[in-house]
């Protein structure tokens, strides 16, 4: 006797309650979108779980950052599982790296249907379909304690269904742990699962796809410009066939989206054409995202011509970036233009191939683009860990200032010890 067709929902990596970081001051209307989109995303997600009358939803960490914080988030999100819960779909939750280890302040008890993981021993629950077992869901919260002893508590049982490792962890792909972590493909593998639900990464991977199935969805919904926080996010909606699963699709639940994009002004004769080519790049973000709010932060980028001067340096920082915010402010999908980073080749970089030309170029870009120094600290914060987070909206201008410009001196005095 076959089993039944089923479907449930992945998710990980809501941050509720996370601000978002190095977008530049907008208009109210924007402000106001940006800080309700990771609420909606979440309504959104419960929506898709219930119009894909799912068996169970399952949540792989870091829901929201903080206790206090948290709170009204927390409500908005109890809510979301008080309406599963009477839809019949339970939720299976483990912690993440930013949930609150102690208690959940806006929360005192869950809903019925919905299990929140511990963090010491791995509890297996079976989910039923129609009086039938369907799945068994493996959980464990995130902890401190990294021995590789974790996740060899993972293992398959005798139940009949198919089996699921719930999981917030860092995953490398191939062979070895990741830094900081001790769990690699391999480890997953051995522990007989059919998938495996993880949370941390925040852009959409598929590890492996059968024998098993290893997919981070991503986070719900980005919150800056660095890498993984861009494009489309959301959450995997997994279908199980006669005990095999199928597919895992990924749907976009985003309410508002990042975008990096670049225009090349390489064939453009001026500042006409370059707003006409803007204006085109609008129409296909619209097109693209449609339904959201969009914040796209823009390079130009290939040759530059004569025509790129002064006047364009106050096209960009002026009149023209205001006309693309007005020519956009209104519908269902509102672009945001954040920011004009003019990134092009000049004449005199091209033919001196002078790299101390370009620094001092590149700082006083940086200078007067806050949002591409925004971007810059950012990353420079991912890829030197957290304790080196550093961000222009914690330091005033002059130490803005002073910063660059002892960066642009270790940038010419590194250039002069090159032999």
């Amino acid at each position: 006797m076959s089993s039944p067709t089923f479907r449930f929902v992945h998710a990980a990596d809501l941050h509720l309650d996370a601000p978002f970081q190095g977008v530049r001051r907008a208009s109210p209307a924007i402000t106001y979108a940006l800080g309700q989109a990771p609420l909606a995303a979440w309504d959104a997600l419960v929506q898709l779980t219930i119009e894909q009358n799912a068996a169970f939803l399952l949540l792989a960490g870091d829901i929201c950052d903080g206790a206090e914080r948290a709170a009204p988030a927390q409500l908005r999100f109890l809510a979301g599982l008080q309406r599963l819960s009477a839809h019949g779909i339970r939720t299976f939750i483990v912690r993440g790296h930013d949930d609150p280890s102690d208690r959940w302040m806006g929360i005192h008890r869950w809903p019925d249907g919905v299990h929140c993981f511990g963090a010491h021993t791995v509890e297996s629950i079976a989910v039923k379909t129609a009086g039938e077992p369907v799945a068994t869901i493996h959980g464990l919260s995130y902890s401190t304690d990294r021995s590789a002893s974790r996740l060899a508590r993972f293992r398959r049982g005798p139940e009949s269904g198919i089996h699921i490792g719930l999981l917030h962890a860092s995953i490398r792909p191939g062979g070895g742990a990741a830094p900081g972590d001790p769990f690699s493909i391999d480890d997953l593998q051995i522990a007989g699962m059919d998938y495996w639900a993880l949370g941390h990464a925040h852009r959409h991977q598929r590890l492996s796809e059968r024998n098993p199935w290893m997919v981070y969805p991503g986070t719900l919904q980005g919150r800056s410009f660095a890498e993984d926080e861009t494009g489309a996010k959301g959450a995997v909606v997994v279908t199980v066939t006669d005990g095999i699963i199928r597919d895992a699709a990924h749907h976009a639940l985003d309410a508002a989206r990042l975008v990096r994009t670049q225009v090349d002004v390489s064939t453009l004769g001026g500042v006409s054409e370059l707003r006409r080519a803007l204006s085109a790049t609008s129409a296909r973000l619209r097109g693209e995202c449609a339904g959201r709010t969009v914040i796209t932060a823009c390079e130009l980028v290939g040759r530059a011509h004569g025509w790129m001067g002064a006047q364009l340096v106050d096209e960009l920082w002026g009149r023209l970036l205001e006309d693309l915010r007005q020519e956009d402010s209104s519908g269902d999908t509102v672009v945001w233009w954040d920011s004009l980073l003019d990134m092009t080749e000049t004449s005199d970089i091209r033919h001196q191939d002078d790299s101390s030309t370009y620094v001092h170029r590149l700082v006083d870009v940086l200078r007067h683009a806050p949002a591409g120094l925004d971007r810059l600290l950012s990353d420079q914060s991912v890829a030197l860990g957290p304790t080196m987070v550093v961000g222009r909206s914690s330091l005033d201008s002059i130490e803005v200032d002073d910063l660059l410009n002892r960066a642009e001196r270790v940038a010419l005095s590194l250039l002069e010890r090159e032999p």
